[in-house]
Protein backbone atom coordinates (compact mmCIF):
# COMPACT_ATOMS: atom_id res chain seq x y z
CA UNK A 1 0.00 0.00 0.00
CA UNK A 2 1.23 3.34 -1.06
CA UNK A 3 2.00 6.04 1.77
CA UNK A 4 -1.26 8.16 2.17
CA UNK A 5 -3.65 5.17 1.00
CA UNK A 6 -4.05 3.80 4.64
CA UNK A 7 -5.64 7.21 5.65
CA UNK A 8 -7.45 7.07 2.62
CA UNK A 9 -9.00 4.23 3.70
CA UNK A 10 -9.79 5.12 6.79
CA UNK A 11 -11.50 7.94 5.85
CA UNK A 12 -13.88 5.79 3.21
CA UNK A 13 -14.34 3.40 6.47
CA UNK A 14 -15.57 5.92 8.78
CA UNK A 15 -17.62 7.54 6.13
CA UNK A 16 -19.00 4.00 5.10
CA UNK A 17 -19.35 3.13 9.47
CA UNK A 18 -21.53 6.05 9.76
CA UNK A 19 -23.83 5.37 6.79
CA UNK A 20 -24.03 1.99 7.52
CA UNK A 21 -25.43 3.57 11.78
CA UNK A 22 -27.83 6.30 10.39
CA UNK A 23 -30.96 6.18 10.33
CA UNK A 24 -32.67 5.36 14.10
CA UNK A 25 -30.77 4.80 17.09
CA UNK A 26 -32.60 1.33 17.23
CA UNK A 27 -30.37 -1.56 16.60
CA UNK A 28 -27.48 0.53 15.25
CA UNK A 29 -25.23 -1.58 16.22
CA UNK A 30 -26.47 -5.01 14.52
CA UNK A 31 -26.53 -3.05 11.48
CA UNK A 32 -23.28 -1.54 11.98
CA UNK A 33 -21.77 -4.77 12.54
CA UNK A 34 -23.11 -6.48 9.56
CA UNK A 35 -22.41 -3.93 7.78
CA UNK A 36 -18.92 -4.24 8.36
CA UNK A 37 -19.10 -8.04 7.74
CA UNK A 38 -20.11 -7.68 4.36
CA UNK A 39 -18.22 -5.30 3.71
CA UNK A 40 -15.36 -8.24 4.86
CA UNK A 41 -17.13 -10.89 2.62
CA UNK A 42 -17.49 -8.87 -0.29
CA UNK A 43 -13.55 -7.90 0.19
CA UNK A 44 -12.76 -11.39 -0.35
CA UNK A 45 -14.99 -12.00 -3.01
CA UNK A 46 -13.56 -8.87 -5.22
CA UNK A 47 -9.80 -8.65 -4.38
CA UNK A 48 -8.92 -11.33 -6.92
CA UNK A 49 -10.92 -10.12 -9.80
CA UNK A 50 -9.64 -6.43 -9.34
CA UNK A 51 -7.68 -5.92 -12.55
CA UNK A 52 -10.98 -6.34 -14.23
CA UNK A 53 -12.56 -3.12 -12.84
CA UNK A 54 -9.50 -1.25 -14.28
CA UNK A 55 -9.62 -2.74 -17.38
CA UNK A 56 -10.76 0.35 -19.77
CA UNK A 57 -12.28 -2.08 -22.38
CA UNK A 58 -15.16 -2.11 -20.46
CA UNK A 59 -18.60 0.18 -19.71
CA UNK A 60 -19.35 1.48 -16.02
CA UNK A 61 -22.64 -0.84 -16.65
CA UNK A 62 -20.57 -3.80 -17.32
CA UNK A 63 -18.03 -3.62 -13.95
CA UNK A 64 -21.39 -2.66 -11.92
CA UNK A 65 -23.17 -5.57 -12.82
CA UNK A 66 -20.00 -7.58 -12.03
CA UNK A 67 -19.31 -5.87 -8.90
CA UNK A 68 -22.98 -6.58 -7.86
CA UNK A 69 -22.23 -10.18 -8.81
CA UNK A 70 -19.33 -10.75 -7.04
CA UNK A 71 -20.57 -9.26 -3.81
CA UNK A 72 -23.41 -11.82 -3.19
CA UNK A 73 -25.98 -11.10 -0.82
CA UNK A 74 -25.23 -7.71 1.11
CA UNK A 75 -26.56 -4.82 2.61
CA UNK A 76 -27.79 -2.05 0.26
CA UNK A 77 -25.45 0.35 2.03
CA UNK A 78 -22.48 -2.14 1.59
CA UNK A 79 -23.35 -2.03 -2.58
CA UNK A 80 -23.86 1.66 -2.43
CA UNK A 81 -20.68 1.58 -1.08
CA UNK A 82 -18.67 -0.88 -3.28
CA UNK A 83 -20.40 1.35 -6.18
CA UNK A 84 -19.08 4.47 -5.03
CA UNK A 85 -15.23 3.17 -4.90
CA UNK A 86 -15.95 1.65 -8.19
CA UNK A 87 -17.01 5.12 -9.52
CA UNK A 88 -13.92 6.57 -7.52
CA UNK A 89 -11.41 4.41 -8.93
CA UNK A 90 -10.59 3.55 -5.46
CA UNK A 91 -11.62 -0.03 -5.43
CA UNK A 92 -8.48 -0.90 -4.93
CA UNK A 93 -8.83 0.32 -1.60
CA UNK A 94 -11.77 -1.84 -0.71
CA UNK A 95 -9.52 -4.61 1.36
CA UNK A 96 -7.85 -1.86 3.18
CA UNK A 97 -10.96 0.34 4.01
CA UNK A 98 -12.74 -3.04 4.80
CA UNK A 99 -10.62 -3.67 7.76
CA UNK A 100 -9.95 0.11 8.66
CA UNK A 101 -14.05 -0.12 8.88
CA UNK A 102 -14.11 -3.13 11.52
CA UNK A 103 -11.04 -0.44 13.76
CA UNK A 104 -13.38 2.47 13.07
CA UNK A 105 -16.26 0.34 14.50
CA UNK A 106 -13.86 -0.59 17.64
CA UNK A 107 -12.77 3.06 18.04
CA UNK A 108 -16.52 3.96 18.14
CA UNK A 109 -17.00 1.50 21.08
CA UNK A 110 -14.04 2.37 23.12
CA UNK A 111 -12.21 -1.37 22.16
CA UNK A 112 -8.77 -2.40 21.28
CA UNK A 113 -8.07 -5.44 20.14
CA UNK A 114 -4.82 -6.49 21.80
CA UNK A 115 -2.73 -9.92 20.49
CA UNK A 116 -0.09 -11.69 23.23
CA UNK A 117 2.13 -14.13 22.37
CA UNK A 118 3.46 -16.08 25.16
CA UNK A 119 5.89 -18.91 25.08
CA UNK A 120 3.16 -21.46 26.94
CA UNK A 121 -0.25 -21.00 26.93
CA UNK A 122 -1.61 -18.47 29.23
CA UNK A 123 -4.01 -19.84 31.87
CA UNK A 124 -7.68 -18.44 32.40
CA UNK A 125 -6.43 -16.08 35.51
CA UNK A 126 -3.14 -15.40 33.71
CA UNK A 127 -5.33 -14.61 30.50
CA UNK A 128 -8.04 -12.09 32.58
CA UNK A 129 -5.16 -10.42 34.77
CA UNK A 130 -3.31 -9.53 31.35
CA UNK A 131 -6.34 -8.05 29.87
CA UNK A 132 -7.38 -5.90 33.29
CA UNK A 133 -3.53 -4.87 33.30
CA UNK A 134 -4.21 -3.89 29.71
CA UNK A 135 -7.66 -2.33 30.44
CA UNK A 136 -6.01 -0.10 33.43
CA UNK A 137 -2.94 0.85 30.95
CA UNK A 138 -5.10 2.29 28.04
CA UNK A 139 -8.30 3.06 29.55
CA UNK A 140 -10.24 1.23 26.91
CA UNK A 141 -12.15 -1.79 26.78
CA UNK A 142 -9.57 -4.90 25.10
CA UNK A 143 -10.05 -7.59 23.70
CA UNK A 144 -7.44 -10.19 23.62
CA UNK A 145 -6.42 -13.47 21.86
CA UNK A 146 -3.09 -14.92 22.75
CA UNK A 147 -1.72 -17.47 20.89
CA UNK A 148 1.57 -19.62 21.74
CA UNK A 149 5.16 -18.47 20.25
CA UNK A 150 7.89 -20.84 21.22
CA UNK A 151 10.42 -17.68 20.05
CA UNK A 152 9.40 -15.91 22.81
CA UNK A 153 11.32 -18.03 25.14
CA UNK A 154 9.47 -16.83 28.33
CA UNK A 155 7.06 -13.92 29.53
CA UNK A 156 4.57 -12.46 27.18
CA UNK A 157 4.70 -9.62 23.68
CA UNK A 158 1.64 -7.64 23.73
CA UNK A 159 0.44 -5.48 20.24
CA UNK A 160 -2.24 -3.45 20.57
CA UNK A 161 -3.26 -0.98 18.14
CA UNK A 162 0.24 1.19 17.49
CA UNK A 163 2.32 0.29 20.78
CA UNK A 164 3.84 -2.86 21.46
CA UNK A 165 4.71 -4.30 25.12
CA UNK A 166 7.81 -6.42 25.43
CA UNK A 167 7.86 -8.24 28.77
CA UNK A 168 9.57 -11.16 27.01
CA UNK A 169 12.62 -12.99 27.41
CA UNK A 170 13.57 -12.50 23.82
CA UNK A 171 12.54 -8.90 24.28
CA UNK A 172 15.22 -8.60 27.08
CA UNK A 173 17.70 -10.61 25.14
CA UNK A 174 17.84 -8.27 22.57
CA UNK A 175 18.35 -5.05 24.02
CA UNK A 176 20.88 -6.72 26.10
CA UNK A 177 22.51 -7.41 22.98
CA UNK A 178 21.84 -4.06 21.23
CA UNK A 179 23.11 -1.94 25.58
CA UNK A 180 26.25 -4.51 25.14
CA UNK A 181 27.20 -3.94 20.91
CA UNK A 182 26.71 -0.41 21.29
CA UNK A 183 28.90 0.94 24.08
Amino acid sequence: MRPGERALARRYAAAFVAAAGAGSADGRASREDQAVKDLAAAAERVAPEEACFRDPRRSMEEKQARLKSLAGQISAVTLRFLHLLLENKRLGLLSAAALESSRVLDDQRGILRAYASAAAPLGAGQEESLRRGLERLSGRKIVLSTRVDEEVLAGVEVRAGDWVLDASLRGRMKRLRESLTAG
